[in-house]
């Protein structure tokens, strides 16, 4: 590996890695595609999806969009500063799960890679497709950054305090999830609106953006994660969300590789991402997209279609490939601004915005 350092005007040192080329000449070999020793069949995949439990797919019901419309009128602001805002507007909207193209996908995926891999060559879903899809930012804090304030973790007492006094008051001590509805009953139209605010968004991350169960629940784990953002810290959420794509994807081989298993499976990532992803890149398995309403995110032209049933293997050709599906215009949908018509040179600085600087973000991972 060579590498070089770049020095720009400002004193700052920039070292530069750039892999050696694999061939020296367009009449060498060319490089194989990874091997699948371990393969599966989407036959196989789809015989095990009775036992598949994907928390991914979970859509928002009238409740949770009443108070997400009410908790917006109040807190946009807040939402827009801690980059949450389009990840908000973008959970509501319901993606019919495609279990068939699911099989197509995973049976084509490398763990070892991290990517698809296709008769044609390889594709993977990327942090853009996370901050573009879902709305995520690739910027900010650690998830699991430390509460740097006495006033952070008495707000995270208060709500682990309720949770567990919610739990206490359950007749079926059971099941041992605290239930939308029993959150909604305790914090909805709360005197306290910061108390409000952190509970909506509590559910709002145990639902979707890390659910952790087969069932609904708000999670303990989110709370001081919540309690960040609402006070307008900005977290880095697309990181961890496209982390765990990445491990369902091989747990799902893996499971399907053990013939002796009779146990189930419960993924726990936003699995909707790979089939809009799919949709986004080829043209032959996607439905007819619907037309997106002023205001709306990019995922709105997807909410609540059926499968295309005319779909094939012929439908995950390179020709129906498309590679940079972000920087074509829609109806009432522009593309960020960072996707630019010709090439120009930019450095990313204290100066450069968000959008660029987050785009920079994607390009380095």
């Amino acid at each position: 590996m060579d590498s070089i350092v770049e020095k720009q005007k400002d004193p700052c040192l920039m070292k530069t890695h750039f892999l050696k080329p694999y061939v020296t000449s367009i009449d060498g070999p060319v490089a194989e595609l990874p091997r699948h020793h371990h393969s599966v069949s989407s036959s196989d995949l789809e015989d095990l999806f009775s036992r598949i439990s994907f928390t991914g797919f979970w859509f928002a019901d009238g409740n949770f969009r009443s108070w997400a419309k009410k908790m917006e009128a109040l807190h946009e602001p807040t939402w827009r500063k801690a980059g949450i805002f389009e990840a908000i507007k973008t959970s509501t909207y319901k993606i019919v799960e495609d279990q068939s193209l699911i099989s197509a996908l995973v049976e084509k995926w490398c763990p070892e890679t991290k990517s698809f891999v296709f008769p044609w060559g390889e594709a993977t879903i990327t942090l853009e497709d996370v901050m573009v899809i879902l709305g995520f930012s690739v910027l900010g804090s650690p998830v699991f950054a430390p509460l740097e304030s006495s006033e952070t973790r008495d707000s995270v007492e208060k709500l682990e305090k309720a949770r567990v006094e919610i739990l206490e008051n359950m007749r079926d001590k059971s099941g041992r999830r605290v239930s939308q509805v029993q959150w909604m009953l305790s914090f909805r139209d709360s005197d306290d609106t910061m108390e409000e605010h952190e509970a909506f968004l509590a559910m709002w991350l145990s639902h979707f953006v890390f659910p952790q169960r087969s069932r609904r629940s708000v999670s303990k784990i989110v709370l001081p994660i919540a309690v960040r953002l609402a006070r307008g810290e900005r977290i880095a959420l697309a990181a961890p969300v496209l982390a765990s794509v990445y491990r369902d994807l091989g747990q799902i081989q893996a499971f399907a590789r053990d013939d002796k298993s009779t146990k189930s499976l419960v993924l726990r990532s936003l699995f909707k991402l790979v089939q809009v992803w799919a949709w986004e890149r080829f043209r032959g398995i996607r439905p007819e997209a619907r037309e997106i309403s002023k205001g709306e995110p990019r995922i709105a032209q997807w909410s609540c279609l059926n499968k295309n049933d005319k779909k094939n293997e012929k439908s995950l050709s390179f020709d129906g490939f498309d590679w940079r599906p972000y920087t074509k215009p829609l109806e009432n949908w522009n593309p960020p601004r960072f996707y630019l018509e010709e090439a120009t040179w930019m450095t990313v600085d204290d100066d450069v915005d968000d959008e660029f600087l987050s785009f920079a973000r994607c390009v380095r991972s």
